[in-house]
């Protein structure tokens, strides 16, 4: 039962370090005690696509910028 419990505090952290919420942490250690592998698999495969899309929206912000100051620093020449 002790490894268990430290892989189920495992999860916990990890999930935490990834940015999900308490709310989604406590769920999917939830599903591990209950062995619903297979909801927790769901739970975190949807955080992940939740963070790619985060991702993707960053990174056009980024490249938005990236191509303001190339075009400012072309005309400041």
């Amino acid at each position: 039962m002790e490894a268990k419990t430290t892989f189920k505090q495992r999860i916990i952290d990890c999930l935490s370090d990834a940015g999900c919420s308490r709310e989604v942490c406590k769920s999917c250690a939830e599903c591990y005690e209950k062995e619903e592998l297979g909801k927790m698999l769901s739970q975190i495969k949807c955080e992940r696509k939740n963070l790619r899309e985060k991702l993707a929206k960053v990174q056009f912000e980024l490249d938005t910028l990236d191509f303001l100051i190339r075009k400012v620093e072309q005309r400041n020449k």
